[in-house]
């Protein structure tokens, strides 16, 4: 995650030229923190090429939000082998590589929490064009706002792939940023609504929260609940 923030923190630098020098030698830093950050510099060249020009109208987003859900899991295509192979790379252990990318053998399930997130996400896609509207820099908007869609997508065309969920972050990254930005304009909106959308939205986000916490009382789980000990 720390490596992904190197993106947030450089995304302006993809919309000048100029900057591409530093823009890239912040991406090769990134990667003495993990060796993916190569992936921003074609994150980059994505978004300066394509995604800056603006963002898909917002039925066309739900449609494609549905047909990844229908599609979840069942894509089986030669580039995977490939990309489990960059995993290997990147630093990930080649058993646990194995034993969470292939289906047969993962017990993850799109449950209660997922289907919150997915809520909360779904609120942002209702909300983009308002966003878009709201911001100055509409070039740099829509790299980020895209770069969150795309994320969505890659989660739950492959919820269950586990190296892609963790090259996912690069894009998942995005998520806080344009949610806050939703929620923004849903508190500052004039229509009741919007209102009522906030104050649903800021409930989905909380009883995730606690939901959370719930599980990782019960059972413990890393990737629930972070466990560290200063004296080991």
């Amino acid at each position: 995650y720390i490596a992904a923030c190197v993106l947030v923190a450089i995304i302006s630098m993809i919309l000048n030229k100029k900057n591409w020098v530093w823009f890239i030698a912040a991406s090769l830093l990134a990667t003495l923190m993990h060796k993916s950050a190569l992936l921003i510099i074609l994150i980059g060249v994505l978004s300066y090429v394509l995604l800056k020009k603006g963002i898909l109208n917002i039925y066309l987003q739900f449609g494609i939000i549905a047909i990844c859900y229908l599609l979840m899991d069942k894509i089986d295509i030669p580039f995977l082998d490939l990309i489990s192979l960059y995993g290997e790379q990147a630093g990930y252990d080649s058993e646990a590589i194995d034993g969470y990318t292939s289906l047969a053998a993962t017990t993850k399930n799109f449950g209660f929490s997922s289907w919150l997130i997915l809520l909360s996400q779904l609120v942002t896609i209702r909300y983009s064009q308002s966003m878009q509207k709201l911001n100055n820099n509409k070039a740099s908007f829509n790299i980020i706002y895209n770069l969150f869609f795309i994320g969505v997508c890659i989660s739950l065309l492959f919820y269950n792939n586990f190296t892609i969920e963790r090259l996912n972050y690069y894009f998942n990254i995005f998520y806080p940023i344009t949610l806050s930005i939703a929620l923004f304009v849903m508190s500052n909106s004039t229509k009741k609504i919007d209102k009522h959308m906030f104050y649903t939205t800021i409930l989905i986000l909380s009883t995730n929260f606690m939901y959370n916490l719930y599980k990782a009382s019960t059972t413990a789980h890393e990737s629930l609940l972070y466990k560290f000990d200063l004296f080991r």
